[in-house]
């Protein structure tokens, strides 16, 4: 599963990413304290604003690295944000049991570390690792324009975002039935 790997960001999204990471003013520090936690929020970012990008590969000159290391680092957290979003679009796959099967695969309970030279890859080893990162992609790109891009009030921006994510997971968790691990066999 190449869901464990080097991811690399290119042109406008790596440097979306370099400002988001990069201190506001000389007293205001940055909205992200890491690159891997700008991927991680823009995930989720990207699914609930329904916003979706593509790579970049405007220029080559600009470059940011998420280095496999940390990805393992944080495997139990990509691999919720992962299924979470198999779980929630049904773009790929209309049938939540078929979503449910993928999202639980072997594939994704892997954690078999990658050769050297196979894991920084800029392909995707299937539809739904594509429709990941590019919810990541997109969400970069809705970060950096309600943050810092158009943004006259970034830190009231950044409070609507998270009061919308707040309301929208209250939402989630009033709705969904509970589910037990018998009803996942």
């Amino acid at each position: 599963m190449v869901l464990f790997r080097t991811y690399n960001f290119y042109g406008k999204h790596a440097n979306y990413m370099e400002a988001l990471v990069t201190p506001i003013t000389e007293t205001l520090p940055p909205f992200f304290k890491r690159n891997i936690d700008v991927m991680f929020a823009s995930s989720v970012i990207g699914f609930k604003f329904n916003k979706k990008a593509d790579i970049d590969n405007s220029t080559e000159a600009t470059k940011k690295t998420i280095m496999v290391e940390q990805i393992y680092n944080e495997e139990e957290l990509i691999k919720f944000l992962y299924r979470l979003i198999l779980l929630s679009d049904d773009s790929i796959e209309p049938d939540i049991e078929k979503r449910i099967k993928i999202a639980f695969s072997s594939d994704v309970n892997t954690s078999t570390k990658l050769s050297e030279q196979n894991d920084e890859l800029d392909s995707y080893s299937n539809d739904y690792e594509k429709l990941f990162y590019q919810y990541i992609l997109g969400g970069i790109e809705y970060l950096y324009e309600n943050l810092i891009g158009n943004a006259k009030d970034p830190i009231s921006n950044m409070g609507n975002i998270i009061n919308e994510l707040s309301s929208t997971v209250d939402s989630i968790d009033s709705s969904v039935p509970d589910i037990t691990l018998d009803d996942l066999s």
